[in-house]
């Protein structure tokens, strides 16, 4: 039978069952502090910066907005290959979304076009993500952001682990964000950090977090959560993988599937999805658990990124990995000379589930309204995600490389 590759699994380990057990049962003052020491982990980590542990990623970016002095309608740049619900976060916040075209070779924001945008529109804030664990060109636009007096907001949600100049990612700008969703390199049932290079700042920040998550809250997200284990676990799809994976549609079930559990913790009251939320003691306590495995995470994601690398090197366009960088291989995208819908299906009869076009990221121009910048429209047509994740075998990235090296020659 046939062994299914999933595109990406949880991250998961044996770790975290202790780190449940131990919450449950520990010290009823380690359970009240516990959100705290997280927050203590993360800033030793982060040189020291001040943490506040939130609801989720994008409740971290609208708390750092938030905690910010904007005038209404102050620009934000935002690359426009990214995760368009950033834009529509940004306008709702009652301020400008502008997006700029980013770089074919690492995916990131294009440092020439972003230099280009500031003097066209004379932003107050840049976010800036480090794509799917590539760092951007930290040094071109810490100093463009410097000359310009930009507020540089770093997006970690691919990157805890990602080190630059033996830094981790994340501390060279004004502000950070992480994410904890079930596929992050740290996964607590959903939850997210904002990270502030100025305490007075954070303080201003906490200040802004009203409420608690809910327990029901995160009970939903376990759901889905384990909806998603079973639905992509290698042994029980392995019987369906062929049947099901080269019928038409089923990519949308896949991707509906992955995004089940990192919808939020919103209840439908407009308030309790603006306002960004504390982290629950068991999203802190599995969170901590995470960080204990990171480096063993990302050894394990080096491994399969240098199988892909060396076994398609001339056959794909590799994501550029910049000098003075240590990634975190958060997810293995690669380009393709030609639509990558015209590849998935052939990889999906073959039992390999892989990532297109809107399934990896979306055009935040698009999201408002207007037809995607150049480049991004390129990658959305033709970048492919390849299976990666902490769980996955040697031999599945091997056979991947295999699969997609006969497709393509």
């Amino acid at each position: 039978m046939r062994r299914y590759v999933p595109r990406r699994r949880v991250n998961l380990s044996l770790s975290m069952v202790p780190a449940v057990a131990g919450h449950f049962l520990g010290p009823r003052a380690r359970r009240a502090s516990i959100v705290r020491e997280l927050e203590l982990a993360l800033s030793g980590r982060f040189n020291g910066m001040p943490v506040l542990a939130v609801d989720s990623g994008r409740k971290a970016m609208v708390l750092i907005l938030q905690a910010v002095t904007l005038q209404p309608g102050s620009r934000v740049l935002v690359p426009d290959y990214t995760l368009d619900s950033l834009a529509l976060l940004i306008r709702d916040l009652g301020l400008q979304p502008v997006p700029v075209d980013v770089c074919t070779r690492d995916f990131n924001i294009d440092p020439g076009l972003f230099e280009k945008a500031v003097l066209e529109h004379e932003p107050a804030v840049l976010v800036a993500p480090h794509m799917f664990g590539m760092p951007f060109d930290i040094r071109t636009i810490i100093d463009a952001c410097k000359r310009h007096n930009i507020f540089l907001i770093e997006d970690c949600a691919h990157a805890l682990g990602t080190n630059y100049d033996g830094r981790q990612v994340g501390t060279f700008g004004d502000a950070a964000i992480l994410s904890f969703s079930s596929i992050k390199a740290v996964h607590g049932l959903g939850g997210g950090a904002a990270l502030f290079k100025d305490p007075e700042l954070a303080e201003k920040a906490q200040e802004l977090i009203l409420e608690n998550v809910k327990g029901y809250e995160v009970g939903r997200i376990a759901g889905a959560t384990l909806v998603e284990e079973l639905a992509f676990n290698p042994r029980l799809f392995g019987l369906l993988a062929g049947p099901l994976l080269s019928r038409p549609g089923f990519a949308d079930a896949l991707r509906n599937l992955y995004r089940s559990g990192k919808s939020g913790h919103g209840t439908g009251n407009k308030r309790k999805k603006t306002v960004p939320r504390r982290i629950s003691g068991i999203q802190a306590a599995l969170c901590l658990a995470g960080l204990k495995e990171l480096g063993k995470g990302k050894n394990m994601r080096r491994k399969l990124s240098r199988i892909y690398r060396s076994g398609l090197q001339g056959i794909v366009h590799l994501q550029d990995i910049r000098q003075g960088s240590d990634p975190f291989p958060f997810a293995q995208v690669v380009r393709l000379d030609r639509p990558a819908r015209e590849i998935t299906g052939k990889l999906y009869k073959q039992g390999i589930d892989a990532g297109k076009g809107l399934e990896i990221m979306q055009s935040c121009s698009k999201a408002l309204g207007m037809p995607p910048l150049p480049n991004t429209k390129k990658l959305l047509e033709t970048c492919l995600e390849l299976p990666m994740s902490s769980r996955m075998r040697d031999s599945d990235a091997r056979r991947v490389v295999d699969a997609l090296t006969s497709i393509l020659e």
